[in-house]
């Protein structure tokens, strides 16, 4: 079951906000960071000095910490190279919010969120603590403007509601994503660093819609290649695309599709792909493209 495809995609004239293609994102509910046992900032034992080559079991950088922050057998170091995943389905039930370092070191071990997943905030973090995590069983929204890697996710395979990536300023491409085979939408907006898809190549199945809007130097799809049937596809406000590449594999779209807005994007292109695949549910729209010998099309 698909989710109607919203009017703007087929209206004629219209000029989107970014809140046609996406807001900010939900609240994700309280806080997660919680009270963690693995915390990264556990309070050193004293010990009466026995040298130079203490033996204290929290040392901030020894060789031999138990959680220290860069020692080489820390059980939950930042970048996350000691955790130890489950086998069995772990849970964090409830929301999850991760907004810095300590938040994301509260999730550690844990292999699933059974609500939303909010990966947001301010400044730099490692998401290395996520390594464990498998599945989300909400939504997941990554926006984060200082955030440049995803790497740290790489275990995710499923999110049962959206896939929701906007306003990340640092994003080059979505690596760390290599893993997810299955989402139930993909929204991808308002990332202006974002060039390529790279990350999604094991994406096989998205139930719901795609939209790629707004992406400024967005100019390469080969992450969607994976991808075979959609819901309904909008690819729109893309500045710097000039090429439907990598959607070579999509057979069907089961709502509409839009390839609108992308001056850059020769309108002949945008036709052809349109026409190549099998649109079941809806119609074909492409206009306000690079203008070129093939005229505006929108039933």
């Amino acid at each position: 079951m698909t989710r109607a495809l919203p009017l703007w995609l087929l209206c004629s004239g219209c000029v989107l906000t970014a809140k046609d293609v996406g807001e900010y994102g939900p609240e994700f509910g309280p806080e997660s960071s919680g009270d963690s046992s693995t915390g990264a900032t556990s309070e050193p034992i004293e010990l009466p000095m026995t040298g130079s080559t203490s033996e204290a079991t929290t040392g901030e950088t020894g060789e031999t910490g138990e959680t220290g922050e860069t020692g080489e057998t820390g059980e939950t170091g930042e970048t996350g190279d000691a955790i130890v995943c489950p086998d069995e389905d772990t849970p964090f039930f409830g929301y999850a919010s991760v907004e810095s370092a300590a938040d994301a070191l509260a999730l550690a071990g844990y292999t699933r969120v059974t609500d939303n997943l909010g990966i947001k905030g301010f400044g730099e973090y490692s998401l290395a603590p996520l390594k464990c995590l498998k599945k989300v069983d909400g939504q997941i929204f990554i926006g984060n403007s200082d955030l440049v890697s995803l790497h740290g996710l790489e275990g995710l395979e499923e999110v049962t509601g959206e896939l929701e990536i906007g306003y990340n300023t640092g994003l080059a491409d979505l690596g760390g994503l290599e893993n997810i085979k299955t989402v139930g939408y993909l929204n991808i907006y308002e990332n202006p660093g974002l060039v390529s898809l790279a990350g999604l190549e094991g994406l096989a199945t998205v139930v719901g819609d795609v939209g790629i809007n707004r992406n400024l130097n967005l100019v390469d799809l080969s992450g969607l290649s994976g991808l075979t049937h959609v819901g309904s596809l909008a690819f729109q406000f893309n500045q710097s695309l000039t090429t439907l590449a990598g959607l070579e594999n999509l057979e069907s779209v089961t709502g509409a599709v839009g390839l609108s807005w992308n001056p850059s994007l020769p309108n002949c292109v945008a036709l052809a792909f349109i026409a190549g695949i099998d649109v079941v549910g809806g119609d074909g729209c492409a206009k306000e493209n690079l203008a070129d010998m093939c005229a505006d099309d929108c039933p």
